[in-house]
């Protein structure tokens, strides 16, 4: 065997091992890809008021305390399904 054809052989070996390398690197990106996506998903505010959960937003800002509703206007209250306006009929927390 001369040396051209030994070198081409060890080029392709190495091409071998370059592209296997690169597609485990791929498939393991892909993976994680899939796993954020995942995370997104449980985190889209849409699917968490699917489970139940109400957003309430006064003045366009969402609220996350009783306390910083305004008595004197009205919010909205979302659901899964649509939302409603509401008032604050008292300061009790």
């Amino acid at each position: 065997m001369d040396i051209l054809s030994k070198n081409a052989m060890k080029v392709d070996y190495l091409e071998e091992i370059v592209q296997k390398g690169w597609k485990r690197k791929l498939q393991t990106l892909s993976e994680k890809i899939e796993a954020l996506a995942r995370v997104v998903k449980l985190a889209n505010p849409s699917n968490v008021l699917k489970k139940g959960y109400t957003l309430v937003r006064q003045d366009g800002k969402l609220i996350k305390a009783m306390s910083k509703l305004n008595s004197d206007i009205n919010f909205n209250v979302q659901f899964a399904d649509g939302q409603l306006k509401a008032k604050k009929i008292n300061d009790k927390e």
